[in-house]
């Protein structure tokens, strides 16, 4: 995930089963883990200390987007 600056984002893991982990400058930053129950998506991101928490669950939630919009047309 490219964001401003020189470390980027990188997301390794299944995307598409909703297991990966998110690193940046090489170190883990994340794991994530998304879970279906009910009607509703349930999310477990668990976030390395001293991180910015705002930009990883903004760029889950972005990813998360990306991927539903890419379900919604292929399904076209």
């Amino acid at each position: 995930m490219d964001i401003p600056g020189p470390n980027d984002l990188h997301i390794t893991g299944s995307i598409f089963e909703h297991e990966f982990s998110i690193t940046q400058a090489g170190q883990l930053v994340a794991t994530v883990s998304k879970r279906w129950f009910a009607l509703r998506d349930t999310y477990s991101v668990d976030i390395a200390p001293d991180q910015d928490d705002v930009l990883i669950l903004a760029s889950v939630l972005a990813l998360d987007l990306a991927e539903d919009q890419e379900r919604e047309h292929r399904d076209e």
